[in-house]
């Protein structure tokens, strides 16, 4: 896809100067834990809790910066003892090497030798040292997919959503290895995009709620936060990492998001079309637009594949594509009559639109053949499926 290979280097960018950010934030703050680094590593200045600790007002309460930073580190330089904070259950998230379980909020942490030149930390708590309870869960090499709530995720979620912090342990259990299946399945059918995706993305977070749905947050970037009560198929998640993952991407490509636009970024769509209930910025109608234009075609690249054998995941996908075009079929007819693009907007908009006629042509025979009634805002497979019997179509 010309958009992807286009955007690829404004990702770059991006990334380099969110590092530059972080970077110049942790040497202003903390020049010890940068010297313990080689020059030419900055990949630690991409942790994505970095984000979430410098956004936060209260964010030295929630974690340590050598918490954040020492599973990073190269085992031989891992600082002797470090101060951590735990979650309210007592269990203290190191990103990038595990957990330890403790007794209380606030803690100290020893560094012991392991196998091999590697080290992890203990608590010494009463006299019982307690080990790592649980390493880090990897997907495709170097993605975390978080096996245990922290206080800084918490403080991503809404007050009135904390609950869901507390089903992230469970929902990793059930769908880490469906996570790494669909990433497995995007790169088979669309290397291009998992080579974005596996660039921009350090964690998964895997959590189930009736509140909240899936997102992504540059309070975290490098994060994507998915919602199994709203699916725990592969379809689902090709769909939900394609989409929170190009959220990701797009915030790195579009930090000059002024760029895009002749009017303010944060002027409303419904400011300009006088629907007053659309108070999508314009800013967040083309990160839309965006991520829309990245599902329907995996999607879509899934259904020519036919890359489930078995006949409910084809069927899904069947859905998952038909709904989401539609969505994306209304937001390029809505955004193309408004006449606000800069130039950089305006070719942004042209690749959408080449996009979006190659679906059409492409899979004239799957769009519009289904009954989408009664679908909100996520899709439905189990309503889908009471109103589109499993037949001979998709």
């Amino acid at each position: 896809m010309d958009m992807l290979m286009q955007l690829e280097s404004r990702i770059k960018a991006g990334q380099q100067e969110f590092a530059g950010i972080m970077g110049e934030l942790l040497r202003r703050f903390r020049p010890d834990v940068v010297s313990q680094f080689e020059h030419r590593d900055q990949t630690y200045v991409l942790e994505p809790f970095l984000f979430t600790y410098f956004s936060l007002p209260d964010g030295p309460r929630r974690a340590s910066l050598d918490q954040i930073i020492a599973g990073h580190l190269p085992a031989s330089r891992r600082p002797d003892r470090i101060p951590a904070v735990a979650d309210r259950t007592g269990v203290v998230h190191l990103p990038g090497a595990g957990y330890v379980e403790a007794t209380g909020s606030a803690v100290q942490l020893r560094c012991v030798p392991g196998k091999q030149g590697a080290a992890w930390y203990q608590v010494q708590d009463s006299g019982v040292e307690r080990r790592p309870y649980r390493p880090c869960r990897l997907v495709n090499g170097d993605i975390e997919v978080m096996s245990h709530g922290s206080p800084l995720v918490a403080a991503l979620f809404d007050a009135s959503d904390e609950k869901a912090v507390e089903t992230i342990a469970a929902s990793s259990e059930l769908c880490a290895v469906i996570v790494q299946n669909s990433l497995d399945i995007i790169g088979n059918v669309w290397p291009e995009l998992h080579g974005i995706l596996t660039s921009v993305l350090r964690r998964v977070v895997l959590f189930e709620s009736a509140a909240s749905n899936s997102f992504a947050t540059t309070r975290a970037q490098g994060t994507v936060f998915c919602n199994i009560g709203l699916g725990r198929s592969e379809a689902f998640f090709i769909e939900d990492l394609a989409h929170q993952g190009g959220h990701v991407a797009f915030a790195a490509a579009t930090l000059d998001q002024e760029a895009y636009f002749r009017v303010p970024s944060g002027t409303t769509v419904g400011e300009l079309t006088g629907e007053v209930r659309d108070r999508r910025s314009l800013y967040v109608a083309l990160h839309g637009i965006f991520t829309e234009a990245l599902m329907s075609h995996c999607l879509a690249l899934c259904l020519e594949r036919r890359v489930f054998e078995d006949a409910c995941r084809q069927h899904e996908l069947l859905g998952r594509f038909n709904f989401i075009f539609a969505r994306f079929t209304s937001d390029l007819r809505l955004l193309s009559e408004l006449g606000v693009f800069a130039a950089d907007g305006r070719e942004l908009m042209a690749q959408l639109r080449v996009i979006w006629t190659d679906l059409t042509i492409r899979h004239a025979s799957r769009l519009g053949t289904v009954d989408l009634a009664g679908q909100g805002y996520n899709f439905s497979y189990e309503r889908f499926s009471q109103l589109n019997p499993i037949g001979a179509r998709g």
